[in-house]
């Protein structure tokens, strides 16, 4: 698992400050020593959108500003299209849809996009929802999707339980 930031200084404030969570939780008896030091192990700073495409799923996670969301798909497609890396774009927004934020990408960049929002607490909460382009598409094209196929392997892998949610969906 790879852990990019725009500065040095920020991919070590993020470590740190999952370290410390996960330290707590170790303290109130709400993780074991070995999984939490089992977990940071598998962490790695990386330093470039070129080290960032190497890894299956890429989860955006910038602060809801569409113009930067945006401006890192980019770059990530542009680091993707240069190295012949084809990890899945993912993005972590509450408040924009994938459609929104891939909107200027390739057609093939946009097929390899998806919302990926994980649950609060992230460390307890194995439910992960999953979402992708519905706009127009049949529910059998979606469940069809190599893409979100791909996602949901990949999460389930990683010991989460992936939900798909339609945008169009209504909850009861």
């Amino acid at each position: 698992m790879a852990l990019f930031d725009r500065s040095d200084y920020d991919r070590r404030k993020g470590y740190d400050i999952m370290r410390a969570d996960m330290k707590i939780l170790e303290q109130r008896g709400l993780m074991l020593p070995a999984d939490k030091d089992s977990a940071l192990r598998r962490i790695t700073l990386v330093d470039s959108h070129e080290q960032c495409v190497q890894a299956a799923i890429v989860v955006e996670a910038i602060f809801e500003n569409l113009d930067a969301k945006r401006q890192l798909f980019g770059e990530l497609a542009a680091a993707a299209h240069r190295t012949g890396a084809t990890p899945v774009l993912s993005t972590n927004s509450m408040n924009f849809s994938i459609g929104q934020i891939t909107q200027s990408l390739s057609p093939a960049t946009t097929l390899l996009a998806c919302g990926v929002r994980f649950l609060y607490p992230v460390f307890f909460m194995r439910p992960v929802e999953v979402s992708g382009h519905e706009d127009g598409a049949t529910q059998e094209q979606i469940s069809a999707s190599a893409t979100l196929s791909r996602v949901m392997g990949q999460l389930r892998r990683f010991g989460f339980e992936p939900f798909y949610y339609h945008l169009g969906s209504t909850q009861d």
